[in-house]
């Protein structure tokens, strides 16, 4: 009997530890990951656009710590839906000179690249990219 009962005891201790709370698979962390690279350094300039709207700079190593703006929430949200426009594309034409974007949701990665001087932008992509680099005040 004793035995059964802290059987029963380590059991309800097991199931309490539960949170009330269970995983939304919605809920993965995105961001878009921007910028440009290449050149005769091969020097990359990338930000990082958090969906709390942060804007940071992305260091070649490390997590980012520079803070160089915040976006509304309404901004950011127009932004993250707008990834819709391009993320399916299949655009890798990185040329001595390029620019990027790239969507991440948790282990997925939508990543565009182009910089030929024949690479055919699709026009969503190049305008998502000039209203990204505006927030950042950087000269394209």
């Amino acid at each position: 009997m004793r035995n059964l009962l802290l059987i029963f005891l380590g059991m309800s201790l097991l199931l309490s530890c539960r949170t009330g709370k269970e995983a939304d698979a919605s809920a993965v962390p995105r961001q878009i990951v921007f910028g440009q690279g290449g050149g005769f350094s091969g020097k990359i300039t990338a930000h990082v656009l958090y969906e709390d709207g942060r804007i940071m700079v992305l260091p070649l190593q490390g997590d980012p710590t520079e803070l160089v703006t915040t976006l509304s929430k309404k901004e950011t949200k127009k932004l993250f839906k707008r990834t819709e426009e391009w993320k399916s594309l299949k655009l890798n034409q990185p040329g001595n000179m390029y620019t990027f974007i790239e969507l991440v949701e948790g282990e997925n990665r939508y990543k565009i690249t182009w910089g030929n001087s024949g690479s055919e932008v699709p026009e969503a992509a190049l305008l998502f990219y000039k209203d990204l680099a505006a927030k950042l005040q950087v000269e394209m």
